[in-house]
């Protein structure tokens, strides 16, 4: 079977089908517009009042549908979750060692939080003595977890505290990641749909209250946290990837 024909712009490849979902519009469409501009696909973008494809669209009920689509044929994303909620559903408590361990070391693994000690940091898991924070979904405690004191040094893994958190209770903890900041700091800045700095989202109650606050702006209320999370996480992957840093030369 043929690979289907592809088109760069700006570090991303589009395919007929990909540049139909972006833009909303039927495959025949998007064959009609490329034929109409001579597969210029900025001038496609620009034909649609699209100046730059690292631009969102408005957050809707069409969009996080989109997205919530998308999530679900993603089969390696979709399997690392199963397997984590078996595992947390297994040992949902806190109170032994060698259970957060292994639920510190899958996170860690299939998230890549590089958390190179995860001995230390299941230590400090159970010295927090979380259970009770948990059921009652108490915000505060991603704060708690976030600080760990490794070879005398305080790292602070705040983003790998709000995943534990949330394979726990997904729909009381969001999980914060740098997609999900770009996504509400970029409609920050575009639609003021809420007033906060950067370091409001690095304080968990506070992150918590942005996506509620923006769950409401755009009349998301149809959807769960967990809906909107994910819808984050992927449009944020899909508009701000991160850049690969270059390697030094020796």
């Amino acid at each position: 079977m043929a690979k289907a024909k592809s088109y760069k712009l700006q570090g991303r490849e589009w395919t007929v089908k990909t540049l139909a979902e972006e833009l909303g519009l039927s495959t025949p469409r998007v064959h009609g517009l490329l034929k109409e501009h001579n597969e210029d696909i900025k001038a496609i973008f620009e034909s649609r009042g699209i100046t730059s494809i690292n631009n969102p669209p408005q957050p809707n009920k069409s969009q996080v549908n989109l997205y919530l689509r998308k999530w679900k044929t993603l089969k390696k994303y979709k399997m690392q979750e199963e397997s984590l909620n078996l595992l947390f559903n297994e040992w949902p408590e806190n109170k032994e060692l060698e259970q957060i361990l292994l639920k510190v070391s899958a996170l860690n693994d299939f998230y890549s939080t590089n958390i190179f000690d995860t001995y230390t940091v299941a230590k400090h898991i159970l010295k927090c003595n979380i259970d009770k924070d948990l059921s009652a979904g108490n915000e505060a405690l991603v704060n708690k977890i976030a600080p760990v004191t490794i070879n005398g040094k305080t790292r602070n893994f705040y983003s790998f505290a709000s995943k534990y958190c949330n394979h726990h209770k997904s729909e009381s903890y969001p999980i914060y990641d740098y997609y999900v900041d770009k996504m509400l700091m970029h409609f920050k800045k575009k639609d003021k749909f809420d007033t906060f700095i950067n370091e409001d989202l690095k304080k968990y109650q506070s992150f918590v209250e942005r996506i509620k606050n923006f769950q409401k702006y755009y009349d998301l209320s149809a959807f769960t946290l967990r809906d909107i999370d994910i819808y984050l996480w992927l449009a944020g992957k899909n508009y701000f990837p991160r850049k690969k840093q270059k390697k030094k030369n020796k």
